[in-house]
């Protein structure tokens, strides 16, 4: 099951590249407002990396089958106590934070499309912070303790994101937020 996940989220990936490959030649080659050389080439290559990596990744979990499968039977033949979980184990994975550990991979996706139509509307700043204090959380387990650290670290990337950028003169799109 969590294989076929796996294989989803990079098939997922896959496609995201190719339509950014393709979109990418809509792209003006001076750039958004005339003042950026080659932006079309970025987005070329990043969405080359992207399918490259996808494909390495679905052929690297096609490849791990088979050592899984080995594994997998060599824990049936383990004991029955070493197998089963104790009741406080079970009993910490039955609440919010067992079904988010679960998931965590479906909830990154659907962060990185709320980041993706955030930007464009909201703004990169306000939505790059937000995500990132999302992610780092879940990252934690949304762990009560790691709130702090999170939106720490948000923060301060946001604030050497905007001096980069304000530095490198990078164009970000006009949004509702700056």
């Amino acid at each position: 099951m969590f294989m076929r996940g796996k294989v989803v989220i990079q098939a997922v990936m896959f496609i995201l590249g190719l339509y950014f490959l393709i979109t990418s030649f809509q792209i003006d080659t001076r750039g958004f407002k005339g003042d950026v050389i080659n932006q079309r080439d970025y987005v070329i290559i990043l969405s080359l990396l992207l399918i490259l990596l996808s494909v390495g990744s679905m052929i690297k979990v096609y490849l791990n089958r088979k050592s899984i499968k080995t594994s997998d039977q060599q824990e049936d033949t383990l004991d029955v106590q070493q197998t089963h979980k104790t009741d406080t184990e079970d009993t910490e994975e039955t609440g919010l934070v067992g079904k988010i550990k679960k998931y965590k991979i479906y909830f990154s996706m659907v962060l990185v499309f709320l980041f993706a139509y955030g930007f464009a509307y909201i703004g990169f700043f306000v939505t790059s912070f937000v995500y990132v204090f999302l992610i780092t959380w879940l990252i934690y387990d949304l762990s009560k303790k790691k709130w702090l650290v999170s939106l720490i670290f948000s923060a301060t990337l946001n604030i050497i994101l905007f001096f980069l950028f304000d530095l490198i003169s990078v164009y970000l799109p006009d949004a509702w937020l700056f």
